[in-house]
């Protein structure tokens, strides 16, 4: 999966001197605007770029991590989880382990995402590279949102685990609003639903250190609340 993840993030940064190139095709506005002007305007396009995409890492990197929280009610449907339930392991422990699972799938999924584009991106520089701390910059204002996505995870396969459907409603719908909704002039509203809202445009913007923090707990409580919904629930 990673593998597959650093090849199509390196599509994208192969592209990057082509998308600097775009103001250069224009003779009137290099004309008017000089090039030095050109080249800060080249470099904005590229970081927009990388900030649309950042989005799409992050949808492309839940996936797995989706699919690991997933396989707890899965293996327990199978039987795979009887004689583990039957020793004295806690249910606190099986889903950790599920969890830790899930978490570093997920995170190095987006990982490999940035690195892709960094090392792609710049060779098919020319001038003007991308330095390495925008990438993690946007990797910091990203990872939050992923792990949101697996508390919603963990939420829901811990309360209500036939309702899982619900984490890829959560995550489509996050993507589209974010990826799709200027095109489709969605409201503000509509995009801030979902945490993938709160990108902030990074490295556009600098990282919203509050927005960071406040997400990483929004995080930790879906999970907890999560844990305590497994460790209570009927298992059949």
């Amino acid at each position: 999966m990673d593998i597959w993840i650093v090849c199509t993030r390196a599509t994208y940064g192969s592209i990057f001197n082509s998308v600097g190139d775009i103001l250069k095709t224009n003779p009137t506005i290099q004309q008017v605007l000089g090039p030095d002007a050109i080249k800060e305007a080249n470099h904005q396009v590229i970081l927009n770029f990388i900030s649309v995409l950042s989005s799409v890492m992050v949808a492309i990197a839940s996936i797995p991590a989706i699919q690991n929280i997933n396989r707890v009610m899965g293996d327990n449907n199978k039987g795979y989880l009887e004689t583990v339930y039957a020793k004295s392991i806690s249910r606190i422990h099986i889903l950790s382990s599920y969890l830790v699972t899930s978490i570093i799938s997920g995170l190095l999924a987006l990982f490999a995402s940035f690195l892709g584009m960094y090392v792609a991106g710049n060779a098919s520089m020319h001038s003007g590279k991308i330095a390495i701390e925008t990438y993690v910059h946007v990797f910091t204002a990203s990872a939050p949102i992923l792990l949101i996505t697996i508390g919603i995870a963990v939420l829901i396969n811990g309360i209500c685990p036939k309702l899982s459907v619900l984490t890829w409603i959560y995550l489509a719908y996050g993507f589209f609003a974010v990826y799709m909704g200027g095109l489709m002039k969605l409201p503000s509203w509509a995009k801030k639903v979902t945490a993938f809202g709160w990108l902030n445009k990074v490295p556009m913007h600098s990282v919203n250190q509050s927005y960071v923090i406040t997400m990483l707990l929004i995080a930790v409580v879906l999970i907890i609340i999560g844990y305590i919904g497994y460790s209570q629930r009927d298992l059949d």
